[in-house]
């Protein structure tokens, strides 16, 4: 498994000491640039499955999306992962944990525990 990261991107030096990503080798791609998404395209070739989790096409623009990629390799598994899915009205937004821990309700539950915390120091 080889991950794509951004170069020089503010976790960059503490990737090299996370438990998550010890032994697991990176590649860092800047996919604004057209010769880096040329090497990912290559990685592409090669590859069982690639996962991305960009906003709904995000990877058309870059030229990189499923039909990209099945011409230059037909056994591929493409594989999205969105916050909230490839279409609807939220598809569009960014997705992180606290929007979804949000939306669910399930947020409210930390509301105590945290002010109890801040309160404390």
């Amino acid at each position: 498994m080889v991950r794509i990261v951004r170069p020089g991107g503010s976790d960059s030096a503490k990737r090299k000491f996370s438990t998550l990503e010890r032994s697991r080798p990176h590649v860092e791609l800047d996919l604004k640039n057209e010769t880096d998404r040329r090497k990912l395209a290559s990685l592409i070739e090669e590859a069982d499955v690639f996962v991305e989790g960009f906003r709904p096409g995000v990877m058309e623009r870059l030229w990189l999306g499923p039909d990209e990629c099945f011409r230059s390799n037909s056994k591929i598994v493409y594989a999205r992962l969105t916050g909230w899915g490839q279409s609807g009205s939220l598809a569009r937004k960014a997705g992180h944990d606290i929007n979804f821990l949000a939306m669910s309700g399930a947020l409210s539950a930390f509301g105590a525990t945290v002010r109890r915390t801040c309160a404390e120091v």
